[in-house]
């Protein structure tokens, strides 16, 4: 009589889809995390009521670039190394192993879009991204007004027109940027 081994029963179990989402100061603006008046988020609440969601999260570093490493390789700051934004990741940590290469590495497809590392993609770390990962720039054609929509003073903390706050008169299509990360997400997602 033979009996199967609990690795190769493992080995024959299909694999869960694993959906990680990372958004940049979403507070906790969504509904199922207390929400705000002015923030509607149904397709995320339904999406946190299906799957796992985390109601006490910190974050690990004070800039953008030690807290997303972080996050993505296990290791905080102070473990390695990677203190500011002007540290480029892979140099600090050459051999650290991303959210997606461990997954890659263990038999899942990794796909990726957006502003997820800091200013970079880590192309190793995904089978397919968008943009480009060779390309290693994380954001999409973007369109910015050719005359600053609020007239901002130049210079000091408003002299760039990422943080001019106005309406441009274009669809979310024409605007690039977001709409084309989510759309391609939406794609991947329905394939």
């Amino acid at each position: 009589m033979a009996w199967p081994s609990a690795s190769s029963v493992l080995a024959e179990q299909p694999k869960p889809n694993v959906l990680f989402i990372a958004v940049d100061d979403l507070n906790d603006w969504v509904g199922c995390l207390g929400g705000h008046p002015q923030s509607l988020t149904p397709n995320l609440d339904h999406l946190a009521a299906s799957g796992t969601l985390f109601t006490n999260a910190h974050c690990p570093g004070a800039s953008c670039n030690p807290s997303r490493s972080a996050v993505m390789t296990g290791l905080s700051p102070h473990r390695s190394g990677l203190y500011d934004n002007s540290q480029p990741m892979r140099e600090v940590l050459p051999d650290a192993v991303t959210i997606p290469l461990h997954f890659r590495r263990n038999g899942y497809r990794a796909m990726g879009s957006g502003k997820i590392l800091h200013y970079f993609i880590d192309a190793p770390s995904w089978d397919k991204y968008f943009p480009a990962k060779e390309g290693e720039d994380p954001f999409p054609r973007t369109f910015y007004p050719p005359k600053r929509p609020l007239s901002l003073p130049v210079g000091g903390p408003w002299q760039y027109v990422e943080t001019d706050w106005g309406p441009l008169e274009i669809s979310d299509e024409e605007y690039g940027g977001d709409f084309l990360v989510s759309d391609w997400i939406g794609n991947q997602l329905s394939q």
